[in-house]
């Protein structure tokens, strides 16, 4: 015999209302368990690394202690002894990595659900009730995935630098507990000033016609309006494109100058930083997707 079919979350009881408390109540939960498991993430990832560091250091000296251990014989047993002992570390981190393994599966799989939810929710009130101002407005956050494949591979064809400073981008804003929207907008900042200095070298935009010569005290000051002109115009090779993404310029550097001012001391608005982020984190896909690579890939050297 079959069981009988659960309630669907939308088959109330006649009479029976949804109290507003019970749904905060089970959001916050959720949160408190993210939470939690973020804590628990961070914290492997700063123990992992503190391992990594003590290895790194370790292995330049044991490396030479190895080489005088050959003329030494009273080295071969501190020798020794150091390879058993990473032999016995390397063991445990493959313990370890493979239920971590297990572990970002999961909240992988969690995450991807939030995703749909978010997506799916954010237009509701707006499609139940149109022009409802009591209505709080629904601002999605930017998604960073761990390895954003195709972005980080047209970056680190510019400048290999580049593309670790991005991938730090998400991890500080969705892997970091302490005030993470700022190092995330300093992060962005770097990927954004690196970015362009690479595909826009002083030299080269000042020999372009997309340059001129400034008054005052610095002439040959560059303005970040140059610099992506000229970067649009001589990377992209899709003049449409091209003449897009240069028409969008003033929007971006507005944006820049959001991260800017969120950037300073003193309380920090989420809504904006979110908002500015995620941007930027378009932005920055934007032009990735339009660049000539590898096709052109000569003009990144």
């Amino acid at each position: 015999m079959m069981e009988p079919n659960p309630k669907e979350p939308n088959d109330l009881e006649p009479g029976e209302t949804i109290d507003p408390e019970k749904v905060r109540m089970a959001f916050d939960s959720v949160e408190k368990k993210a939470a939690e498991a973020q804590d628990l993430a961070n914290q492997a990832a700063q123990y992992a690394g503190h391992t990594r560091e003590v290895i790194r250091v370790a292995a330049p000296f044991y490396i030479q202690l190895a080489q005088l251990a050959q003329d030494s014989p009273q080295l071969q047993p501190i020798v020794a002894s150091g390879i058993q002992f990473v032999k016995s570390l390397d063991q445990e981190l493959e313990q370890s990595t493979i239920h971590a393994a297990s572990l970002t599966r999961g909240l992988y799989s969690i995450s991807s659900s939030s995703d749909t939810f978010m997506s799916t929710s954010g237009s509701v009130a707006s499609v139940i009730f149109p022009g409802n101002l009591e209505i709080q407005s629904y601002e999605p956050p930017p998604f960073f995935v761990p390895t954003e494949t195709d972005v980080e591979r047209k970056l680190a064809a510019i400048d290999p630098s580049l593309a670790g400073t991005y991938r730090e981008i998400g991890q500080a804003y969705h892997g970091t507990t302490a005030d993470p929207a700022r190092a995330a907008i300093a992060l962005m900042r770097q990927v954004f000033d690196h970015f362009f200095a690479r595909l826009a070298p002083d030299d080269a935009v000042r020999n372009s016609p997309y340059w001129c010569a400034k008054k005052g005290a610095d002439p040959d000051q560059i303005t970040r309006r140059e610099r992506m002109t000229y970067a649009a115009y001589t990377h992209i090779r899709d003049k449409a494109r091209a003449d897009t993404i240069v028409a969008n310029i003033t929007h971006i550097l507005d944006t820049y100058q959001m991260l800017n001012k969120l950037h300073t001391r003193g309380a920090l608005s989420e809504q904006q930083a979110r908002s500015a982020i995620k941007t930027m984190k378009k932005f920055l896909e934007t032009w990735t997707d339009a660049l000539d690579y590898p096709a052109n890939d000569d003009a990144f050297q």
